[in-house]
């Protein structure tokens, strides 16, 4: 298994166990944003973790300027997130 899709995979348990958030990386309650729960798994400098929120941002990048700004909009979901993750673990 290539390393971004280990990344993905271990980010999207992360959150799928520890819940998801808006607005912070990693809240008071320990859940995590998209872009925190793949900083939390992988070494935030190296070229796998900018590959793995590349991987997010090329199936959200239609209709948000960052993962960030999909992550935390307004509608968004613990739901479709996990599905934005599957899409990209699927993607590898």
């Amino acid at each position: 298994m290539n390393g971004v899709k280990t990344i993905l995979k271990k980010a999207r348990k992360l959150i799928e166990k520890h819940g998801w958030c808006r607005g912070f990386m990693k809240n008071d309650n320990g859940h995590f944003c998209s872009i925190g729960a793949i900083n939390e798994v992988s070494d935030s400098s190296s070229p796998e973790n900018a590959d793995a929120k590349a991987k997010l941002y090329s199936l959200v990048c239609n209709r948000y300027s960052s993962v960030f700004n999909w992550n935390d909009t307004k509608y968004q979901k613990k739901e479709r997130v996990l599905k934005v993750f599957d899409m990209a673990i699927a993607s590898c």
